[in-house]
């Protein structure tokens, strides 16, 4: 675990040092990240000069559901990218066996050498300034230290369950060359800023169990706002456990056995 730690406080100081180095980079891709995130200000801005109100949810509220999809692909693009690129590495093959010889676990290595704050840490924190931004400057959003925590926490939970399901289907680059699950998946990130609380029973229950979108954005959005139940908060709760053991039930046993067929017919 110690060796673990010291890799990435180690990649995580060398991705420092490039934003400091290289600091006109770093602020244009914030500017990118924040005109990205403008283009749905305006969009919700539009839809809501022809209604007050959508479902529950103000013009404000849509805003913090912008800055908790921003800042949760943000997290995830930053900290947990490499489960999403995992094909490229297996059919690479040269990056997996130089951790294969190494004294840390190989997917930790993987994982820990794609840190890439200088890439896309801007877009997590253009997400939390636009949360802190509309909460401060709306004089209705005042949300408890527990619920600010608890839409943390849940967003957290959101972000490994993507990871570890990006990660269970591209381990069947062991197997199959190109699965090309990923691309299927990433159709589904536009849902990331649209109040699915809104959406169909059956489309919720899809975007929670099967693509959890829900767990991933709106939940935590809902959380922080202090619109959730305590029912509702239970429920989907419950659902992110069960998806963070699943797929992390699911990830161990396909990555384990991929990597003994990769060595294998590596030699």
């Amino acid at each position: 675990m110690k060796s673990i730690l010291r890799l990435y406080l180690r990649f995580l100081q060398l991705d420092v040092e490039y934003m400091l180095q290289y600091r006109k980079s770093t602020i244009l891709e914030l500017l990118y990240y924040i005109l990205e995130m403008s283009a749905w200000i305006v969009f919700w801005r539009v839809i809501f000069s022809r209604v007050t109100i959508l479902g529950d949810w103000t013009f404000e509220e849509t805003l913090i559901l912008v800055g908790m999809g921003t800042t949760m692909l943000g997290l995830w693009a930053s900290f947990f990218i490499a489960p999403a690129i995992l094909e490229y590495l297996i059919l690479d093959g040269n990056t997996l066996e130089k951790y294969l010889v190494r004294p840390v676990p190989t997917f930790w290595g993987l994982l820990g050498e794609r840190f890439q704050p200088h890439k896309t840490g801007e877009q997590l924190f253009s997400g939390i300034i636009l949360i802190l931004i509309v909460t401060v400057s709306s004089g209705t959003i005042q949300p408890s230290p527990i619920n600010m925590v608890l839409a943390a926490f849940i967003l957290l939970m959101g972000t490994l369950i993507l990871t570890l399901m990006l990660g269970t289907f591209n381990c069947l680059a062991f197997w199959i060359p190109r699965p090309g699950m990923s691309d299927i998946l990433d159709n589904f990130f536009e849902f990331a800023w649209i109040p699915l609380d809104r959406m169909p029973a059956r489309l919720r229950l899809f975007l929670t169990w099967g693509m959890p979108i829900m767990i991933m954005t709106t939940i935590p959005a809902r959380v922080y706002l202090g619109k959730a139940s305590l029912v509702e908060l239970s429920g989907y709760l419950m659902a992110a456990f069960s998806l963070l053991l699943f797929w992390g039930g699911m990830f161990t046993v396909f990555w384990r056995k991929g990597l003994k067929n990769f060595q294998s017919w590596r030699g």
